[in-house]
């Protein structure tokens, strides 16, 4: 069991445009989209809102606070290459 003050990461990577995962509406002679994301779950803070929060940064960087009904908090970064 993870102590409460740490927290257990897991990264998962699909390149878009890979043969395995395919888009019908994507082209081959497309090119790529340059947009890496992540998503996961982190504990709740005591001084955390329950509205979702929204943080850009130079560089084509953002990212999302999401509180869910589980007391836990969703974060969605994401960087936007070439922006």
């Amino acid at each position: 069991m993870t102590e409460p003050d740490k927290v257990d990461p897991a990264i998962a990577s699909v390149k878009i445009g890979h043969r395995q995962r395919r888009y019908p509406r994507r082209r081959g002679d497309q090119p790529p989209w340059g947009l890496d994301s992540a998503c996961f779950t982190i504990p709740k803070g005591h001084g955390d809102a329950e509205d979702a929060r929204w943080f850009n940064a130079p560089g084509g960087r953002s990212l999302l606070l999401r509180p869910d009904p589980e007391g836990t908090t969703r974060v969605g970064p994401s960087r936007l290459h070439g922006a």
